[in-house]
């Protein structure tokens, strides 16, 4: 027969935050993102929600443009 050990599970490992997403410049779709991602991501702000802010950061970061806002090299 098997033997059962029951416990806390061990803790989770996760990074450092992410600095706050950068819009590219002259970009309306990037500002209105930013502009989200800000309400979402104040603490004390009626839309707070962190798992939404992470949501819009990428979108943001993601958020194409010529020429891209990051270059892989």
């Amino acid at each position: 027969m098997l033997e059962r050990k029951t416990g806390m599970a061990p803790p989770a490992l996760v990074g450092l935050p992410l600095p706050a997403p950068v819009p590219a410049v002259g970009c309306t779709v990037c500002a209105a993102l930013f502009n989200q991602w800000r309400a979402y991501s104040t603490v004390g702000s009626p839309e707070h929600d962190p798992s939404k802010a992470t949501d819009w950061a990428i979108e943001i970061r993601n958020h194409p443009h010529t020429p891209p806002k990051v270059k892989l090299t």
